[in-house]
């Protein structure tokens, strides 16, 4: 479970990755929309690594 929580978490930083990278020629406003929509989905990709997948708390050995 722990494996599937992870790789969907990453697949939403690459989401998220890709709106940030996108440019629309000569729409500005489209630009900054799909650019705040990046981030959200960025953060919400963190957000689900590190409380469903709790990927930043790794357990000592």
């Amino acid at each position: 479970m722990k494996l599937i929580s992870s790789l969907l978490g990453f697949l939403i930083i690459f989401v998220g990755l890709l709106f940030l990278n996108t440019t629309i020629l000569n729409e500005t406003y489209k630009n900054v929309i799909v650019k705040i929509v990046g981030v959200m989905v960025l953060f919400f990709g963190i957000f689900v690594l590190k409380k469903i997948a709790k990927f930043g708390k790794q357990k000592p050995s």
